[in-house]
């Protein structure tokens, strides 16, 4: 606790410093009315649109402008510029921590991830795919909402820590073709291109697609250091190989949006006893299509019906000791929602009914001979009504709360509830106090599978909860500057864990204790129309589980892959009017393994420089990721014998792109 009390204070300072900066004349620098930030329109945290100071939740906007200045390439690289959040690669997906929360090899399923609305998350694992596996095209995208805090009040299952939705470009907006092809290094190549257009009938059309590869990177792991395993060496391995199209159709009330991935990657790590001389690999695919239909009722009251199918497929090939090992997954599964919102004069609420019904959700385990250890499958289905509403008390307060009930097929029902006062001190004020819980239900991979001489079943494991206290404090500093200030608090229950049994040294799932969380996280976002745009945030936070020592006594113990102090800062400069330059740079401190070593504490530079349009129609771009070359690793899971996985060091992408 003296650590975040004294960190606090150096975030403080730092708040103050920035608050003096409108006696240096800070309109000279920035152009931007800053109630362009303070009311940028969300529609995520509440189901219906509203503005982020509305919001019953800390949120951050990602826009197209952030995304082309910085150069980011994939979703991990957007989230992983924001406070509080951080990456886990361990070479075959990309995780999310947020808050000091991210448990090795869980999938992202403590996250939910939308597009357009839809739920990506699968339904055998519940896995978010955030990395180069998403394999969607980052010129597609409008902004990027993210809600931080317990979302199952409206989502369900696995919105515990974040709610982020992607949103895209209607055709209207892109209004033609925009190509791009990028090279690198590893041997990456990739093409992208994106077409839209609003025709005179009202028909509304986008579609994007993107193909991408690379060779990866080379490793040594002196953990695996002998002849049996190719003396710890693994080259070759690394590979990546995607490619995904997303569409969306409207006119008139109706939407249709539509998505294919598929990621082909290899697993250079060694996991799960795999040899380090063959090739270790696996596959993931992800289909939906939903239609959509939104009637305005009234001047006063809308209505929301949808419904979808949606598909996922996993393949993975394991050699180990001369045998191929094989495992498959498919889940398959339908759902419907209807929602109506009612907005009148002193409140605005939303409700809903919503069914999923999943037919197919199998996992297979065998090997080269045809001899098979596991084969599947498991239906169930998930029954879901909520209700929020948001009631303004008086002109500077409203009142925000809400309640959801889902019926699972096989693991009971869930209630959560979330409340949230907002108060607009000033019309440069606003502070939150919210509350909030969240579940994630076992998945059906938790609660069933088993993998011979790996992972054996707990088919008793229970849902995991988590409660939330929050402060959030906005504020703008001068006229240009925009600050966020969080204090959070949050304790998960029935926590669900990989742990390993001592008598068999089999891995295992079960609901480990509990974990508590607490701390701050600060941003100072400040954004031009020309010239100029930035950013810096930091996040302190403190994680732990309780644990038995050898006398059977209970202790708080340090959570792993959970780092104390992140602090991240960009700025992007437009030079002479045809240049944008856009320097990061991250610090992190180190993190604790689950083996109980550490890593050391990182420090990051990454610079983007694009130009603006040229010969009518071209631009070029070229990105440095880790500049100045540092070596670091981060923490994997139980599945690697070496407690950290080497990540890469200095590479570069250059871009060109057109539009038509």
């Amino acid at each position: 606790m003296r650590k975040i009390l004294g960190s606090i204070i150096i975030v403080f300072s730092i708040s103050v410093v920035w608050g003096q900066a409108d006696s240096l004349d800070m309109d000279a620098l920035f152009e931007m009315s800053l109630e362009e930030l303070m009311n940028k329109q969300v529609i995520t945290a509440a189901k219906y649109v509203q503005t982020t100071s509305e919001a019953a939740s800390s949120i951050s906007i990602i826009t197209a402008e952030d995304i082309r200045n910085y150069g980011y390439s994939s979703l991990d690289e957007i989230l992983n510029s924001l406070k509080g959040f951080y990456i886990t690669n361990d070479r075959n997906y990309t995780y999310i921590g947020n808050r000091g929360f991210s448990r090795p090899s869980d999938y992202n399923n403590r996250i939910l991830l939308l597009l357009n609305g839809h739920e990506l998350n699968e339904n055998v694992y519940g896995s978010a795919l955030l990395g180069s596996e998403l394999a969607l095209n980052m010129d597609y995208i409008k902004q990027i909402e993210i809600v931080r805090g317990p979302g199952s009040c409206l989502y369900g299952t696995g919105a515990m820590l974040n709610v982020i939705n992607i949103i895209t470009k209607d055709g209207g907006e892109i209004d033609g073709v925009d190509v791009a092809a990028t090279f690198g290094s590893y041997n990456k190549k990739e093409v992208a291109a994106t077409y839209g257009s609003k025709f005179q009938n009202g028909l509304d059309f986008s579609v994007s697609g993107l193909l991408s590869q690379n060779d990866g990177i080379d490793f040594y792991f002196e953990e695996l250091d002998a002849p049996e395993t190719n003396n710890g060496i693994s080259e070759g391995n690394d590979w990546d190989k995607l490619g995904g199209i997303f569409s969306t159709l409207k006119y008139k009330d109706l939407t249709f949006i539509s998505s294919f991935t598929r990621r082909d990657k290899g697993i250079p790590t060694g996991a799960w006893e795999t040899d380090l001389d063959n090739k270790t690999w696996s596959r993931d695919e992800r289909l939906f299509a939903e239609i959509a239909y939104n009637k305005k009722l009234t001047d006063k009251s809308d209505l929301k019906l949808r419904s979808f199918y949606d598909g996922y497929h996993y393949y993975g090939e394991y050699p180990t000791n001369d045998t191929l090992y094989l495992d498959n997954s498919d889940g398959k599964w339908v759902g419907a929602e209807a929602q109506y919102f009612l907005s009148l004069q002193k409140n605005k609420m939303v409700a809903g009914l919503q069914y999923k019904g999943s037919f197919m959700a199998n996992y297979k385990y065998w090997d080269e001979f045809g001899n098979y250890n596991f084969d599947d499958n498991f239906k169930y289905s998930i029954f879901s009504c909520y209700l929020n509403d948001e009631l303004k008390l008086t002109s500077k307060i409203n009142l925000s709360a809400g309640l959801r009930y889902d019926a699972y097929s096989y693991t009971g029902s869930a209630i959560t509830p979330r409340l949230g006062l907002i108060y607009k001190i000033k019309d440069r004020s606003t502070i939150k106090l919210l509350y909030g819980e969240a579940y994630r239900s076992p998945n059906i991979a938790e609660k069933y599978f088993v993998e011979e001489n790996y992972l054996k079943r707990n088919p008793n494991i229970k849902s995991e909860r988590i409660n939330t206290k929050e402060i959030v404090f906005e504020q703008q500093l001068g006229h240009k500057v925009l600050g966020s200030l969080s204090l959070y608090h949050y304790k998960m229950d029935n926590l669900i864990n990989q742990e390993i049994d001592p008598v068999d040294s089999l891995v295992f799932y079960q609901n480990k204790g509990e974990v508590t969380g607490k701390g701050i996280e600060m941003e100072l976002r400040f954004k031009a129309t020309k010239n100029s745009s930035g950013y810096i945030n930091c996040g302190i936070q403190e994680s732990t589980e309780l644990a038995t020592d050898s006398l059977n006594k209970e202790y708080d113990k340090e959570l792993s892959n959970s780092p104390f102090f992140i602090l991240k800062a960009g700025w992007s400069q437009t030079i002479a009017g045809v240049l944008i330059v856009s320097p990061e740079v991250f610090y992190e401190s180190g993190r604790n393994t689950v083996y109980d070593t550490e890593t050391d504490p990182l420090f990051l530079t990454n610079i983007n420089v694009s130009s603006k349009t040229f010969l009518k129609y071209f631009r070029v771009s070229g990105k440095i990721r880790n500049l100045f070359d540092a070596e670091y690793s981060i923490p994997g899971g139980f599945e690697h014998a070496s407690p950290s996985i080497p990540q890469n060091k200095r590479s570069f992408t250059i871009q060109l792109s057109a539009t038509f």
